[in-house]
């Protein structure tokens, strides 16, 4: 294969392609023939030169690294080391095709120049191989999320090539550790998902009469271009310039999220904008008790809906799942607003300040450690917290801003990585800098004193409270005919979800038939085949309710994420075919009774939202 032609098909393959030619290698190769006649590989370091594959058979060694392997329907597989690829030809002999496999080789030259190789052209043409060369790896998340999925990342395998690993072994430790690190971030964020659908679902709803009548947060999208923003957070050291921020009002765009906003308030300081998006009611701790005010919220679709309904000033809204805010829009025939989900509020007001086009954005509060041993700023709901209430997340060592070691634990950690991979995401267009003076080094800032910030880059008058008041009072809240419009919308769904409570209905009933007909091991084929048909209409009809079934498909995950689980013992379960369609028989129970669960009460939901918009009606008249 040509050259040009190989980079190119290597570069849909490979995580990390077009920064592999900035990286720079300590150790060289030679490619020699082995006495059997296949090319082998040889490194060579500055003391000493030690062969990759076999000197004498590289065939038979790669067999024989690969002959103790038993790959499993499903199973995912990280190869570290790749050398010239025998082991991993033998490898994907024995996987079957819906196994993934992803290849990590960190001498990235290997890759790059394997184009006169079998084994890797075999490689690029397989669907379920992808490629990880060199050593750096921003976007594991992202890449784990999309390559290996959520339902497989409990199927993690590593297996290392050890001739190819020991020339890199610090380096393929350390990715081993990331990689571990970012599967345990995902199955932590899957797991979230999956426990809190129902609750911002339910949020979702109640929160309708406020969506409903508040401009989205894509009215103020793109209006502050090139003007320096202030995310204002809760960490320990806001305390210590949290007076500072006076001089920057005014000159600056002031986004603070709500647990910061009692230690402002105490300040005498008024933000531009606040930000709040916990669903949970401890969120509602932030706003209790606070004076009336005119500084807009940010509210998210799912917020806690007391937060929202008692908020006093002038309220925008947004969010940051995507299927929520495309059935919002719409259903509401308006732009509202979508910006990225981030492990913490902060990583949210972040992606707001770049959506606003604001530049350089500047923290503060962002301490991301225990400094002083205090988990937040004095003033706070929080600021009863020490570390001793976070024990349980394992506590770690990691650098500071000042160039000495701090204490963090591993849920922080993962907002300190989640702003690492944003910012290099952003280097072209935003600068970052790191005013909290405290805590955590967050790579790709600049660390700055938040004094000198306001020095250098709050120095034009910006005045964002007032324009973005103008830009609310401009927004026109639906009248009388849309609201029926809306309201006729949500009719619409609530039918669809009846229609679909009962159709699951229907497949429990004939789930229930066959499981008869296997329990009692009765032979009639016909019949058996004629509930199979019906069950395959039953799951046309639901697939056609897509609205209902797109809105409500994090409710459905858990059944299908349990009965995915459930199949794949039976498959893997040595059985009389009576007994796996028995208990096939019993997943298709528990999927469709979870749908016909999950439907029952999401129609309650909409049924609660429908009596809200009556009365917005109603007011209208």
């Amino acid at each position: 294969m040509e050259k040009a032609q190989y980079q190119k098909m290597l570069k849909g393959k490979c995580l990390n392609y077009d920064s592999l030619a900035e990286e720079e290698m300590e150790i060289g190769f030679e490619k020699l023939s082995s006495r059997s006649g296949w090319p082998t590989l040889k490194a060579i370091t500055d003391d000493k030169a030690v062969f990759v594959h076999s000197s004498y058979d590289p065939i038979r060694e790669a067999q024989q690294w690969a002959e103790p392997i038993s790959p499993k329907q499903g199973d995912v597989y990280f190869v570290f080391g790749y050398g010239l690829g025998y082991h991993v030809a033998e490898l994907l002999k024995k996987v079957p095709d819906n196994c993934k496999l992803i290849i990590v080789e960190i001498c990235h030259e290997l890759i790059l120049n394997a184009y006169e190789s079998s084994n890797a052209i075999d490689l690029l043409h397989r669907k379920n191989v992808s490629i990880l060369a060199g050593k750096r790896h921003m976007e594991l998340e992202v890449f784990l999320g999309e390559v290996v999925g959520f339902n497989h990342l409990e199927k993690i395998q590593f297996l290392d090539y050890k001739p190819a690993v020991r020339l890199f072994q610090d380096d393929y430790d350390k990715l081993k550790t990331k990689i571990t690190n970012a599967v345990s971030n995902l199955i932590v964020e899957m797991n979230t998902i999956l426990y809190f659908s129902e609750k911002w679902l339910h949020n979702l709803f109640a929160n309708l009469p406020q969506i409903v009548i508040s401009p989205g947060i894509a009215t103020l999208y793109g209006e502050f271009p090139e003007t320096p923003a202030i995310i204002v957070s809760a960490g320990p050291s806001l305390n210590n310039n949290i007076h500072l921020l006076k001089d920057a009002k005014g000159n600056s765009v002031i986004i603070c999220v709500g647990t910061a906003l009692k230690p402002m308030i105490q300040a005498g300081i008024e933000p531009d904008l606040i930000i709040s998006v916990d669903g949970g009611k401890p969120n509602y701790r932030h706003f209790q008790n606070i004076p009336a005010m005119d500084v807009p919220l940010v509210f998210d679709l799912t917020i806690y809906p007391e937060i929202p309904k008692t908020y006093s000033g002038p309220k925008l809204v947004g969010g940051c799942h995507e299927n929520l805010v495309s059935w919002i829009e719409k259903t509401l025939m308006e732009k509202k607003g979508l910006y990225q989900m981030g492990p913490s509020v902060a990583c949210v007001a972040f992606d707001l300040a770049r959506k606003l086009g604001c530049n350089p954005i500047i923290l503060m509060g962002q301490d991301l450690a225990y400094t002083d041993n205090q988990a937040h700023a004095k003033g706070t709901a929080f600021d009863h917290r020490t570390i001793e209430n976070f024990r349980g997340r394992e506590i770690i060592e990691v650098d500071g801003v000042f160039g000495t070691k701090v204490l963090t634990d591993r849920v922080m950690a993962t907002f300190i990585r989640w702003f690492e991979i944003k910012i290099n995401e952003s280097r072209e267009t935003h600068r970052v800098i790191d005013a909290t003076e405290g805590g955590a080094k967050i790579p790709g800032t600049e660390i700055m004193p938040l004094s000198q910030v306001i020095r250098e880059f709050c120095t034009g008058e910006v005045k964002a409270d007032i324009k973005i008041a103008r830009l609310i009072r401009e927004y026109a809240p639906p009248e009388k005919d849309r609201l029926a419009e809306i309201k006729e919308n949500i009719e619409s769904l609530k039918l669809q979800l009846s229609r679909l409570e009962k159709e699951a209905g229907k497949g429990i009933s004939a789930s229930r038939k066959l499981l008869e007909f296997y329990e009692k091991r009765l032979s009639d084929y016909r019949a058996v085949n004629k509930l199979l048909r019906e069950l395959d209409r039953t799951d046309r009809r639901i697939a056609e309710l897509k609205e209902s079934t797109e809105l409500f498909t994090l409710m459905f995950q858990k059944s299908i994420i349990k009965m995915k689980h459930n199949l794949k013992s039976v498959k893997e379960t040595e059985d009389t075919e009576n007994g796996k369609g028995k208990r096939i028989a019993l997943c298709s129970i528990e999927l469709y009774e979870g749908i016909n669960e999950a439907a029952g009460k999401a129609g309650k939901m909409v049924s609660g939202a429908l009596v809200e918009l009556e009365n917005l009606l109603r007011q209208g008249e």
